[in-house]
């Protein structure tokens, strides 16, 4: 389906005021309704990478999904929102030439920030603020 620029601001300004509700909800002429539901576009901000790897990784395919990401820019748009070392280490695997896809890229961020299969979440309960094993 080829869209006309012009189509879409015609569009946008028809919705703008056929709508009580003014610009800041306004429908996206890209996206089809179905069934009678009106979709509304919504501002989405890309997930923080806060250390755990699995619900990020999750947030981040529901944006691009959401926003039709193209499977080129994915790593690219991550990076954005990379701090600390998280960032560095992105950045090392950069320059190593070791991302090819956003598929390889999260399964390096779960080798690298991922719960390890050597952790014991009994180990850890069981330990007091010293250390030491407390008896189960």
């Amino acid at each position: 389906m080829v869209v006309n620029v012009e189509t879409l601001v015609h569009t946008q300004k028809k919705q703008k005021e056929d709508t009580p509700y003014g610009s800041s909800h306004m429908r996206n002429p890209l996206i089809e309704e179905h069934g009678g539901i009106q979709t509304w576009a919504i501002r989405l901000d890309f997930p923080k990478f806060s250390g755990e790897p699995n619900g990020w990784i999750y947030h981040a395919n529901q944006y691009f999904t959401y926003h039709q990401t193209n499977p080129h820019h994915r790593v690219l748009l991550a990076s954005f929102h990379m701090e600390g070392k998280t960032l560095t280490w992105f950045q090392d695997l950069e320059a190593s030439g070791s991302i090819t896809s956003w598929d390889g890229f999260t399964q390096s961020l779960l080798t690298r920030f991922g719960p390890s299969i050597l952790d014991d979440p009994i180990e850890t309960l069981t330990q007091n603020s010293r250390g030491l094993q407390v008896p189960i």
